[in-house]
């Protein structure tokens, strides 16, 4: 995909531009041909704001993801050590808060592809290239493309753990009236049933069920009611379902995912809402990365499942370096990671491709297997079964497990109320 070389492209134009305004206006550009189709995105997400509103939010959000560029300018026959020097301060301007919370296409998400396995030292190798980039001397350049060449013809991509199944969808945006949510329910539960009956003589038990983000939607009284019983098969049956909804509270829904273990259930939030669609900026930092929220002040987005410790990476997750360098770089390493994608608004889109491609790289990077679960863009013909599951013969890619059909939801035992009223079983 060609954005995956914009990374590399805006500081290497950075970096050459012989005027402030003309590397501005370079940077920019390659920014808005990153997210070229943002405008159309935020008019399918947020109705009421149009396309008018989409190509307001797409210019405003290239210019801020800009200006730590133009700001750090410096000429090409100037000082290279005060060149490199501004560069490695714009990377972590681009990757910690608050453009961390929004800013993607960051260089940073090339280490997986370039220096698979490598980890920390793929990021430290990643940033050494783009410091000859930026420099006069480019005969190292030649040195770190033959190491990249090398690590990637040597790596082999982890298989997932054995039993864990993904469930890929094709649905449409959840409807809000009780009618629809229980006809869509009920569909989920039969799908999700002849999946579990498809696989009981299976050779390889089903240990792990990974469903997209949001999938169940607002998860109330009604969703664990209508989820009781296949609740309590998967419950006998010793599986662990990981699913997509929206938690309701006294701010709004959050997106997040229920975790269904034989021994207990509970809320594992997203970190980084989507700017505007699911956090106003101007009313603070998102909620999970505010203290007292979540496990963690920082919430690290590790889950044990199945004797694995998991990373859980929400749908925009997927784009950014925040979230990731906050677990990978200040936590324990997780042994999986786990994506949740909701992908209903890009039917005739490639964003998907780019997001799904990051992810994959970021898994490369730490050398860990990728359990990913989509709903796809809506098309009316979607109730395909294609399924496969990761086993000690499993297929070499990192994504060895999907399942395409439509998808599920459960229940759980929380105090958590809104109203007055407990919203959760």
């Amino acid at each position: 995909m060609p954005e995956l070389l914009l990374p590399f492209c805006i500081p290497l134009v950075w970096s050459r531009c012989r005027s402030r305004s003309r590397a501005g206006l370079w940077v920019l550009a390659l920014y808005l041909a990153g997210a070229r189709e943002e405008p159309f995105a935020v008019a399918r997400v947020m109705p009421g704001w149009g396309l008018a509103g989409g190509f307001l939010v797409w210019v405003l959000h290239a210019l801020s993801l800009a200006l730590p560029w133009v700001a750090g300018w410096v000429a090409p026959e100037g000082n290279a050590r005060r060149r490199q020097t501004h560069l490695l301060a714009i990377l972590a301007m681009q990757a910690l808060p608050p453009l961390g919370f929004w800013g993607w296409l960051h260089p940073f998400t090339l280490g997986g592809w370039l220096f698979p396995g490598w980890g920390p030292w793929g990021l430290a190798a990643v940033t050494g290239t783009l410091l000859v980039l930026a420099g006069d001397n480019r005969r190292p350049l030649l040195f770190a493309a033959l190491l990249s060449a090398v690590t990637n013809l040597n790596h082999v991509p982890p298989k997932p753990p054995s039993g864990w199944l993904a469930l890929d969808t094709k649905l449409p945006r959840m409807e809000t009236d009780v009618g629809s949510r229980f006809e869509r329910q009920q569909r989920l539960m039969a799908l999700l049933q002849q999946a579990l009956d498809k696989r009981r003589d299976s050779r390889v038990a089903v240990r792990v069920l990974v469903l997209p983000e949001e999938i169940a939607g607002p998860w109330t009284a009604a969703e664990a009611w209508w989820w009781q019983p296949l609740l309590n098969q998967l419950h006998q049956r010793n599986i662990t379902l990981v699913l997509g909804a929206q938690q309701p509270t006294w701010q709004g829904l959050r997106n997040g995912a229920l975790l269904f273990t034989p021994n207990r259930a509970s809320w594992q939030l997203a970190r980084q809402p989507i700017p505007l669609a699911e956090w106003r900026l101007w009313m603070g930092p998102p909620s999970g990365w505010r203290a007292g929220v979540t496990q963690l002040p920082w919430n690290n987005g590790l889950v044990q499942i199945q004797g694995q410790r998991a990373l859980l990476s929400f749908c925009f997750e997927d784009l950014l370096t925040l979230p990731v360098l906050a677990t990978m770089g200040l936590w324990q390493r997780p042994e999986v990671l786990v994506s949740m994608a909701n992908l209903w608004w890009a039917e005739g889109l490639h964003e998907p491709e780019v997001q799904r491609l990051t992810v994959e790289g970021w898994a490369r990077l730490w050398g860990i297997p990728l359990v990913r679960a989509e709903n796809q863009a809506f098309q009316e013909a979607c109730c395909t079964t294609q399924e496969a599951m990761a086993d000690s013969s499993g297929a070499d890619s990192p994504m060895a497990g999907v399942t395409r059909m439509r998808n599920p939801a459960w229940a759980v035992s929380s105090s958590r109320t809104m109203g007055g009223k407990s919203f959760l079983r």
